[in-house]
């Protein structure tokens, strides 16, 4: 089944290690995609999830914590590959009500494994891939909510951005990281971020107050990748399907930078025909 992905996109994050996307070939994302298709009409989430859900995006989640007094961020680490085959099965199993025979099929369609020990894992790079991490935080997500909710505060996740917000929302920091333990994953703690009113709120690469904007990095990230593109010997594809996907993102901005990266994106694409 690995021989039906490509070689593995690595994205260059400033300051921070790049991040891995593992590609499949187009025959394996197809059946992917169906799969997806089928899941979707089965399951349903509630309002609190803003990733990869129709009518749902970073700025529903942002709209949503918007000028708030305390809002806090929380990252899970290494999100993707801590859902591992055996995780992936039995969510299948108990949730979906696959068989025991049916659900190591499809779990095995939906993962792929690495290393020398081929332990296999939820790629990041799948289309089906984030309906099975919201499947696997769906139990998270409920307790999380409702623990918001007593204490009057917000609750949001957008794929592994968790955001929590609201006058005690400090309150929900341990809550927050205890339940992620026992749902078998880790807080990356460096991006574990308290942030007070008065101060630089920041929620899925969005600026929070006044205009919903890209932050300084998400400018930075575009930009180099504009530069790049001018090299002769870059791969135009490869080029083409990163510019969709941060003008995907840019859509979520408000204002005019998504237009002005739309304008540069297609000036350097017809460039290089």
């Amino acid at each position: 089944m690995d021989q039906y992905y490509l070689e593995p996109l690595r994205i260059d994050r400033p300051g921070r290690p790049p991040r891995r996307i593992d590609r499949p070939t187009d025959r394996l994302k197809g059946l992917q995609r169906r799969i997806l298709d089928t899941l979707s009409s089965r399951l349903a989430f509630g309002n609190y999830v803003h990733g990869c859900l129709k009518g749902k995006s970073p700025r529903t989640l942002a709209q949503y914590h918007r000028g708030q007094r305390v809002v806090i961020r929380v990252d899970i680490e290494d999100f993707f590959p801590s859902i591992s085959f055996a995780t992936v099965e039995r969510l299948l199993r108990e949730r979906l009500g696959a068989s025991g025979q049916v659900g190591r099929l499809i779990a095995r369609l939906l993962t792929r494994g690495l290393g020398a020990s081929g332990e296999r894992f939820l790629p990041q790079g799948s289309p089906a891939s984030p309906l099975m991490a919201n499947l696997a935080l769906m139990k998270f997500d409920r307790n999380i909510d409702t623990a918001a909710r007593r204490i009057g505060a917000r609750y949001g996740r957008y794929v592994d951005d968790i955001v929590v917000s609201g006058d005690r929302a400090r309150d929900l920091i341990p809550i927050v990281i205890g339940y992620l333990r026992r749902e078998g994953f880790k807080v990356a703690r460096r991006k574990l971020l308290v942030m007070p009113r008065g101060r630089r709120q920041v929620a899925v690469g969005l600026n929070l107050q006044r205009t919903l904007s890209p932050t300084a990095d998400f400018r930075s990230g575009c930009e180099m990748l504009l530069v790049r593109g001018r090299d002769p010997s870059a791969d135009r594809s490869l080029l083409a399907a990163r510019l969709a996907g941060k003008l995907s993102y840019a859509g979520s901005c408000e204002g005019a930078f998504a237009r002005r990266l739309q304008i540069r994106a297609a000036a350097l694409l017809r460039s290089g025909d």
